[in-house]
Parts: structure tokens; C-alpha cells; sequence
């Protein structure tokens, strides 16, 4: 049980004094020299019946193995996260929130209290927001992958366009739903320009050219079906021919599951 912290409080009966700390949480000392006070300064002519006093120390203890299995519960779920994949909204002492996602690689205990461990940073269960099951043999698996020359698909989530891409696998990331396959050399034919430091007012080729090496947002386009879908990579080349823009990215996420060849 919380009290509001007083700081120092004296008690004074007749001739004698009596100084003590009080902190913000009582424990069952707290309680026990409460129940001690109560008994020697009872009214003598009319004292507490002992039945009222055992039943105060029963509450207090049902409270305490309330508590203690709640840090227990507590405890054990921090324990199953360990593999898996969590996210997560911290605080820092500026008052500033951010978000973490990553494996929780082990759980701390301190004093009762589980810490998760996500990506070497140290998480507060409560700050929790998702959490999803990975299997690092999958992944393991799927790291074969890296180094060879794959062909994909890469699609847009709201209009559910589809193209088809090709490239090297430069390495595997897991993500929020589905595993990827991060790939190099992907040449495009560029639609638009998307990212948030890009104005129309700009030429295109001369945006690119700028951001060479940089990560931008753009959506490419198959010219034979049209199909238009977004993607948000590190520009390594422009090219242009016959009047359009080509556009070779790194680090493309192609989804595993579109993956439908690896040679």
C-alpha cells in the first residue's frame, strides 16, 4: 500500500520522543510497530478486542502474497519474451518517448522487478506495446540466401499493385509481419519522388543525382503492366533513357514469401 511520504514525523506521549524516517511504501515492519503502538497506547479502561487486531494482520498478509504473486507472474511472463520479437514505447529522463523494436535477447532481475534486454537496450515490461513470435532457426535458414541473385515480387499494401524486381541479396531482416530478404542492384524505372525533402518545383534527375548513396522514397512502375508501388531504399545509380528515369536501389525489402527464385 502507498502513503504520500511525510518526511520525518515525531510521536510524543507524555515525557518521551520518538523520531523515525518514513519512506513512501509500508512493509510488514511498518505495519507490525504499527500494531505494537496500537496496543500499548489503548485506553487501558476500555481496550481493542484482540479479534480486531488479528483480523488487520490477516488482511495485511493476504495483501502481501497479493503482491508477491503478482512480482511472481510478473516475473515469469518477462521470462517467456525471451526469442521473441517485441516492440515498445520508452520514456527517457527528458520526458521524450521513442519506439524500440528488436528480439529481447535476456530478461535482468532486480530486487524482484524484470528488465527486457532489446537490442542491448534495457525495456520496462509495462512499456511493452506488441509482442510476436520468431524463430531464429527460420531466420537462421534464410540467411543462406545472402550472397546470391534472387527475383521477387515488391507490392503496394493499399492498392495491392505488384512488380516484379531482381538483385543481390545483401542480407535478412525481420519485420513487424514477414521476414524480408534486403536486395542490392535493383533496377527500376522511376514514377515519382516521394520523399519529404523533395519539392516538384525540383528537376528529378537532378534530385537523385544529389542523393546519390542516400536513402530516398520513390514509387517505381512496370511499364508493361503500369503497375506503380512504392519503395523507400539507398539510391546507388540514375540513369536515363528514352525519356525516363532509371533508378538502381540497395537495400530494397523484398518479401521472403515473394521470393520465387534464388540462383
Amino acid at each position: 500500500m502507498s502513503v504520500s511520504s511525510v518526511g520525518s514525523t515525531s510521536y510524543t506521549t507524555s515525557s518521551t520522543t520518538s523520531s523515525r524516517n518514513t519512506s513512501d511504501e509500508l512493509g510488514k515492519s511498518d505495519f507490525l510497530n504499527l500494531l505494537v503502538t496500537q496496543l500499548k497506547y489503548q485506553d487501558p479502561l476500555n481496550p481493542t478486542d484482540n479479534t480486531e487486531y488479528i483480523s488487520q494482520l490477516a488482511q495485511f498478509s493476504t495483501l502481501e502474497q497479493m503482491s508477491n504473486m503478482s512480482a511472481s507472474i510478473s516475473s515469469m511472463e518477462a521470462l517467456t519474451m525471451t526469442g521473441k520479437y517485441v516492440t515498445a514505447t520508452v520514456t527517457d529522463s527528458t520526458g521524450s518517448t521513442s519506439a524500440i523494436e528488436g528480439i529481447v535477447d535476456s530478461v535482468k532481475m532486480s530486487d524482484g522487478e524484470a528488465t527486457l534486454v532489446v537490442n542491448g537496450t534495457d525495456v520496462e515490461l509495462e512499456d511493452i506495446t506488441n509482442v510476436y513470435d520468431y524463430d531464429r532457426a527460420a531466420v537462421y535458414n534464410l540467411s543462406a540466401m545472402i550472397g546470391k541473385t534472387c527475383e521477387g515480387y515488391i507490392y503496394d499494401a493499399e492498392s495491392l499493385d505488384v512488380i516484379s524486381v531482381a538483385g543481390t541479396v545483401s542480407g535478412v531482416v525481420k519485420g513487424t509481419y514477414e521476414d524480408y530478404a534486403l536486395v542490392d542492384g535493383v533496377t527500376c524505372t522511376l514514377n515519382s519522388i516521394t520523399s519529404s525533402d523533395y519539392k516538384s518545383s525540383q528537376s528529378k534527375s537532378d534530385y537523385l543525382n544529389e542523393h546519390i548513396g542516400e536513402e530516398i522514397s520513390v514509387t517505381v512502375t512496370n511499364s508493361d503492366t503500369g503497375k506503380v508501388v512504392p519503395v523507400t531504399a539507398i539510391l546507388s545509380e540514375v540513369t536515363e533513357e528514352d525519356g525516363g528515369i532509371l533508378v538502381t536501389l540497395n537495400n530494397v525489402k523484398v518479401p521472403i514469401d515473394g521470393i520465387y527464385s534464388v540462383t
